[in-house]
């Protein structure tokens, strides 16, 4: 029997980074060994805790009383690591369990990461006995973690120095260590960045990333958590814990690995077809308030500028430099970025033409030429003036090769100001060889040697601010719309016994859910064809009905701008003949005959259920050029009506719906209303819906609303339920 944990897992993370005791099985003398390494590394680390070697060969190892088995110790360690072969690992992990450990770390590889039927049994018993424990286990397959705020590292990693241990509040979660500890940590704190925690994962078998995202958030000591992870888990989890970090104001950014849709199963509707795994990654990110970068450098980037808590409160930048070159520069990058080059505040011109040679300019940026460090006191003064500017949320004094004075004012300036400032330094010191960036960084200076760099960080704070700002209220709620009837769509379901719903039975589904829907009728012979085109006004639009053809146009399967009874009679006769020769193992339920709607702009909208994030919805331009032009926009559900106009807000046509050029302004809001409803059935039925595809969706000029044209809900099978 497992002891004092069973069915109690351990949530509070605070005793796995600082315990008071720790135990590594397979602790060695060999520091060839990864046992030896890792225990060798704790005692150089300076760990104030008490620490007991494993090893039924040794009296002692590395000077400290070694114990021939973990039940044999005077206590029950707060954390034990284990550095054993693989063979040996589940045994270990049992044995832990059952003498009530309440955190276990495994280094040891050879398991679900071998890709090896063997290897994933290993490690899902592994799981097992954490969930029937209560013990939380790190691994396998890991290298291990580093608490800078508590002296306590067990990992092998060669980023670590004697030198390099200064604590700071940058928190580092990876599953890898290569990248997490040398490409980050290490790389990081050579510039001058302190750390409060540094994790690299592994396998995830029990603890995950966002275990030990959620444990930072909650920590005092950390301001900004980056993230490099190849598998986020649960999308549903990352958004919880991005609420919370977002409610703290403690920045998350992200470098997400794998982004390649090779092996993505090809989707039956267009929704699928436009679902990219990792597109659907970026939309989540966003709507959480993540930050997305491309590699280890921006996280750096990132946490150098954002790690003083100071957030832009807008996008207005000011930049002061004494090259003209520089100026341009920012200015140019700065203006792709969404910058605004505000003018200064009238008072603000006048003081800078007071101090500036004649033939420099008191723009934005600013450029006080060459005259600046020439003349004692100037580029000091200059900081002083735009610092006062009502006008500005963002400065940027950029130094090239300057004294040491010129170079301590710029940085004065950016580690004292209120208001969020960084420093963009390309040069050297002329007269002080120990004035350097990372001697800056180290007190708290975001100093970037790199113009694009720089100004990547600043737009990613810019846009963090904004994304906090936008959350305050009442708007951002995620509140139920009304007219929703979630017992008779599941009625609609479950009486279809196809797995693909026709376009008449995926009408009345949506019809539950508050979609408008044009008047039609179902035909089944060439007397209800007669009948209902006297029902419904001409002109009329036909269409085949059946489960098995959904793409209609593809196959013949629609007939437009109908007049007539004839005409009617005739294109029924036809629609079933081309959707015999088209697809002549299709069951054909008949003919549907619908009111034709007046021309519209046509849209995608549609929902499906990703692996990682669960139900979404989908936005996009529709119709025939759906998949050709990929202008989409996703989010996970639900959604918001702000959410879903950001979302058409990010469609590359969104002009067009807007009105450019003279056309006529859509009904936006109608369809953000549309988007939330479908946000809201798929979140309802995602576990017995695959995708909806709405294509297309015409909409109308502003206050006309909007129509669906056609529509296709396919069905999750047994095995797609059986895995959620």
């Amino acid at each position: 029997m497992f002891q004092t944990l069973v069915g109690k897992p351990l949530n509070n993370l605070k005793p796995f980074f600082s315990p008071q005791s720790v135990a590594i099985i397979g602790a060695s003398d060999d520091l060839n060994k990864f046992g030896g390494r890792v225990l060798n590394r704790l005692i150089e680390f300076g760990f104030g805790g008490r620490i007991y070697p494993v090893n039924p060969k040794r009296e002692k190892v590395l000077n400290l009383q070694a114990y021939p088995k973990l039940n044999s110790l005077p206590e029950v360690p707060d954390h034990v690591c284990i550095a054993l072969p693989a063979k040996s690992v589940l045994d270990a992990v049992d044995e832990c369990a059952k003498f009530g450990v309440r955190f276990c770390t495994i280094f040891t590889s050879g398991f679900a990461e071998t890709g090896t039927e063997e290897g994933k049994k290993l490690q899902n018993k592994i799981k097992l006995i954490a969930e029937q424990s209560g013990m939380r286990i790190m691994g396998p397959n890991c290298n291990g973690l580093i608490s800078f705020i508590n002296n306590f590292a067990i990992s092998t990693t060669g980023a670590l120095t004697g030198e390099n241990c200064i604590p700071g509040n940058v928190g580092i979660v990876a599953q890898s260590g290569g990248l997490g500890q040398v490409g980050l940590m290490y790389r990081a704190i050579e510039l001058g960045m302190g750390i409060s925690h540094q994790v690299s994962c592994g396998n995830q078998a029990d603890l995950g990333v966002l275990d030990f995202v959620e444990f930072m958030v909650d920590d005092p000591a950390t301001q900004v958590i980056l993230m490099i992870v190849e598998d986020m888990g649960d999308g549903q989890k990352l958004r919880k814990v991005a609420e919370k970090a977002a409610n703290k104001e403690k920045p998350i950014v992200i470098l997400k690995l794998g982004r390649s849709e090779a092996g993505r199963l090809a989707a039956s509707s267009h929704t699928g077809a436009l679902t990219g795994e990792d597109d659907v990654a970026s939309a989540a990110f966003r709507q959480f308030g993540l930050m997305r970068v491309d590699d280890c450098n921006q996280l750096i980037d990132y946490a150098m500028f954002l790690r003083n808590n100071r957030l832009p409160k807008g996008n207005r930048v000011a930049a002061i430099t004494a090259s003209g070159g520089h100026a341009v520069l920012v200015a140019d990058l700065g203006g792709s970025m969404g910058f605004d080059w505000a003018d200064y505040a009238p008072e603000t011109h006048k003081a800078l033409n007071n101090i500036m040679p004649a033939f420099g300019q008191a723009t934005n940026p600013t450029d006080l030429t060459t005259e600046a460090f020439a003349s004692s006191g100037m580029f000091a003064e200059a900081i002083s003036i735009i610092s006062k500017d009502p006008n500005i949320d963002v400065t940027i004094p950029v130094l090239t090769i300057n004294k040491s004075v010129d170079i301590k004012v710029g940085a004065d300036f950016v580690r004292k100001t209120s208001r969020p400032a960084a420093m963009l330094w390309t040069g050297k010191c002329l007269d002080d060889r120990n004035l350097t960036a990372s001697s800056l960084i180290e007190t708290n200076v975001p100093v970037f040697r790199d113009t694009l760099a720089c100004l990547r960080a600043v737009q990613g704070a810019m846009n963090y601010g904004i994304f906090l700002r936008s959350r305050i209220g009442e708007k951002y709620k995620v509140k139920r719309p009304t007219k929703i009837n979630l017992s008779k769509a599941q009625k609609i379901l479950g009486a279809s016994e196809n797995s693909k719903l026709g376009e008449n039975e995926s009408r009345f589904l949506l019809e539950a859910y508050g979609f408008p829907s044009l008047k039609t009728k179902a035909a089944e012979n060439e007397k209800d064809v007669v009948e209902f085109s006297k029902k419904i006004p001409f002109p009329l639009v036909m269409k085949i009905d059946s489960p098995d053809i959904f793409h209609k146009t593809e196959v013949g399967g629609i007939r437009l701008g109908i007049n007539t009874t004839k005409q009617a009679t005739q294109a029924f006769h036809s629609l079933l003949a081309s959707a015999k020769v088209a697809v002549p193992s299709a069951r054909i339920n008949g003919v549907l005959i619908q009111e034709m709607a007046p021309e519209g702009t046509e849209l995608i909208l549609g929902a499906s259920v990703d692996l990682t994030f669960g139900p979404i919805v989908t936005i996009g331009f529709g119709g025939v050029y759906t998949e050709i032009f990929n202008d989409v926009s996703h989010r996970v559900a639900p959604v918001v009506e702000e959410e879903a106009m950001e979302m058409l807000g990010e469609l590359k046509g969104f002009s067009i719906l807007n009105g450019a050029r003279g056309l006529p302004k859509r009904d936006l809001e109608f369809v953000a209303g549309l988007i939330v409803r479908l946000s809201w059935l798929i979140n309802d039925l995602h576990m017995e819906i695959a995708e909806i595809d709405i294509n297309p969706l015409s909409v109308y000029e502003n206050g006309k609303g909007a129509a669906v044209l056609d529509a296709l809900i396919i069905k999750k099978t047994k095995m797609e339920n059986q895995f959620g």
